[in-house]
């Protein structure tokens, strides 16, 4: 690690905070009042204090907090007994923050019950101190996602009960709420002190035990409360007589409850999955640091307490990411996980850094081989973390692309060896493989590329082929009676010839021919392009088409119906009341008077045919007879120019037909106005139909 902090020095990403002494002085803060309770015996309250200890010169606005208790067996003991403010120093030039509290103390050392009351007591101060200390993160620069407990003896099985212990397991310590000499009961665990935190509970991320214990390491319950999932260090020497290493009454009296030591508190986070750690201090009793002989007991806790701390604020290792395996001449990016706060800093040795943006990096490998790759993420909180990985540069193929071609159809290989092929011909396809056939669909240059790809490389190169496909001709003819249209239909050419029967010539595009006669022609088209040429000879049948009218009389039901078609040999009529007939003039007589599609089909001798559909009126004065369901009226009738209707409504859309007394439609549409002008027309008798809504108005009109 001191190898690989060496070659970032330059760039300031590595700041040894936390796991060594990084700062040369300390700044103390004394006799902070953090809350006030009634303690044990006559005195009915007690301020209680903490003291502070900061780096000083310290940038960080917010720090990893670790709180003290001192021991005593909640008899004696002050916060600045000796010792307390070494460690408290040795924390505090690490980088964190270092607090150390007073507690209530004192109980019946005749009563295991009251020795109950006194540890629960303890835990409550240790409560009020972390709620203090969270009210006011941003006066002592305090990082309330890091807080931290540590303490020796008493101090240590505080906070074991202030972590593991809830509300609902309160209920197994019946003693907080009254005994016989001590009837009062001491309240919920949050509700002493102070008020700060709005009596929260505030969660802790470690615990350095030194010396301490539990009542029972059952109340260790990940899977019933997950906030007991603490990590815990513990330094415990093997003969202690006071706090039992593994199991026993605390200070070895039967009248003193029965406690569970590091040893097994060791084994029940071991069993539940929790981080921990256990230092056995081999043949030591109970706090041997207190000893001048023994000073080294200090600095173990120190160095080895920091440095678990530093691995919980450590958190999840970081991972670079990006291609380990590259080709020569390649630019690669990688990155780290971005975090808000963090700074980041890269090495790469023998590789040109092209870009660098924080938590990402660019790199221009100009030669083959081995590289190391190194990351540093310094966080928020001045954790350095470190990453590196091993990047093989290998020298790339060069491939070669060959081919054959006929008429556009291509033969492409590539000799060098390779784990993938793929081919990218120029015309929107591709294939893969190392030997490839492919069908151009037109003449012209194409690009075609090749990408190949080994377990390493991936290389692209390319060539410019020319398809050379021969034309082929073909023509559409669209005709219009004796006027005919050829269109060029040809593929792949660039120039066309016409030649007709008669030996005339045309060079255009397109062709267009009028026949005077019904008959078989000839007619050639020639194409061509830059390659070869091709010939298509067609006999082109003119046959002239028949068109289609007629005029009809009728008179009542019976109409007479007379044929006025150009080049008809064949008729069919449709009378539009499913009734038909071939004959050229026929007569035919309806069952109902109303309006009839009629249409006409005439075919020229050669079937060529036309169609017209008319609309007659049959009976015209039956047929309006009954129109009479809407309440108009017109007006003047006869009339010379403009008609005029009253009774239109603003509501409703009207049509109208005007029909001659022959039944002809002579005008139809939408209503528009109240009037309606027939200046247009000629004199005569009309009908007037308006509709709207299913309803319909007639009326016969004279027009003068």
């Amino acid at each position: 690690m001191l190898c690989f902090a060496n070659g970032f020095a330059q760039l300031n990403c590595n700041s040894g905070r936390y796991y060594s002494e990084v700062f040369s002085s300390v700044t103390q803060t004394s006799n902070i009042r953090f809350g006030a309770s009634d303690p044990y015996g006559i005195v009915n309250n007690q301020d209680l204090y903490l003291d502070i200890f900061e780096p000083s010169g310290d940038t960080l606005e917010k720090r990893p907090l670790i709180l003290h208790q001192f021991g005593g067996g909640f008899l004696i003991g002050w916060r600045t007994e000796p010792v307390i403010p070494q460690m408290a120093e040795m924390y505090a030039k690490r980088g964190f923050v270092f607090a150390t509290i007073d507690y209530r103390l004192g109980f019946n050392v005749l009563d295991g019950q009251s020795a109950e009351r006194a540890v629960y007591r303890a835990a409550q101060d240790l409560r009020a101190a972390l709620r203090f200390l969270v009210d006011n993160a941003d006066v002592y620069g305090i990082d309330t996602s890091a807080i931290f407990l540590t303490g020796t003896s008493a101090g240590c099985l505080s906070a074991f009960v202030s972590t593991y212990m809830n509300e609902a397991d309160r209920v197994d310590i019946p003693s907080t709420y009254g005994i016989l000499l001590e009837p009062q009961d001491l309240g919920c665990a949050n509700c002493s002190g102070n008020n700060n935190f709005n009596n929260q509970e505030v969660k802790i991320h470690g615990i350095i035990n030194n010396w301490g214990a539990v009542l029972d390491t059952a109340y260790i319950d990940i899977l019933n409360d997950p906030a007991d999932n603490v990590p815990v260090i513990s330094f415990h020497g093997t003969n202690d007589l006071i706090v039992p290493y593994v199991e026993g009454n605390a200070f070895s009296l039967p009248i003193f409850p029965s406690v569970q030591g590091s040893y097994l508190i060791h084994q029940r986070l071991d069993h539940l999955g929790v981080k921990n750690k256990l230092f056995p201090l081999d043949g030591l009793g109970h706090e041997p640091q207190l000893l001048q002989l023994q000073t080294w007991v200090t600095d173990t806790i120190i160095s080895q307490g920091s440095r678990f701390l530093y691995e919980i604020l450590y958190g999840d290792s970081i991972e670079i990411l990006g291609d380990r395996q590259l080709c020569l001449g390649d630019t690669a990016s990688f990155s780290l996980e971005a975090h808000l706060g963090s700074k980041y800093c890269w090495n790469i040795t023998g590789g040109n850094i092209i870009s660098q943006n924080h938590n990402e990096i660019s790199i221009y490998f100009p030669s083959s081989g081995s590289y190391l790759l190194e990351a540093v993420e310094l966080d928020k909180r001045q954790v350095s973390k470190q990453s590196q990985v091993l990047i093989e540069v290998n020298q790339s193929a060069n491939p070669i692309i060959q081919f054959t071609s006929n008429d556009g159809l291509f033969d492409f290989a590539c000799p060098n060896s390779g784990n993938s092929y793929y081919w990218d011909f120029g015309d929107n396809s591709n294939a893969t493989g190392p030997t490839v056939q492919h069908q151009f669909s037109d003449t012209g240059f194409y690009l075609v590329e090749l990408t190949l790809s080994d377990a390493y490389c991936t290389t692209r190169t390319d060539t410019l082929i020319e398809s050379s496909i021969c034309p082929e001709a073909s023509f559409q003819i669209l005709q219009n009676d004796s006027s005919f249209q050829f269109v060029n239909t040809s593929l792949f050419s660039n120039e066309a010839l016409w030649i007709d029967s008669e030996g005339s010539l045309s060079n255009s595009y397109d062709f267009s021919y009028w026949y005077e006669e019904e008959g078989t022609y000839g007619l050639s088209l020639i194409v061509s392009n830059d390659f070869c040429s091709d010939t298509l000879t067609e006999n082109i049948q003119v046959n002239f088409c028949s068109e289609a009218d007629f005029d009809f009389v009728s008179n009542g039901l019976q109409v007479q119906f007379q044929a006025a078609a150009y080049n008809a040999y064949f008729y069919a009529w449709d009378f539009g009341d499913a009734q038909i007939s071939s004959l050229e003039n026929p007569q035919h007589n309806y069952l109902l008077p109303g309006l009839y599609e009629v249409q006409l089909i005439t075919t020229s001798i050669l079937s060529c045919s036309d169609t017209i559909t008319k609309t007659i009126v049959v009976d015209l004065e039956n047929s309006l007879a009954d129109g009479k369901d809407l309440d108009l009226q017109i007006y003047p009738n006869p009339l010379s120019e403009v008609l005029y209707i009253q009774g239109l409504s603003a509501l409703h859309s009207y049509s109208y037909q005007l029909l001659s007394s022959e039944g002809i439609i002579c005008s139809e549409g939408r209503l528009l106005a109240s009037e309606l002008s027939l200046q247009d027309l000629s004199k005569g008798v009309y009908y007037l139909r308006i509709e709207t809504e299913g309803k319909q108005y007639s009326k016969k009109i004279i027009l003068h």
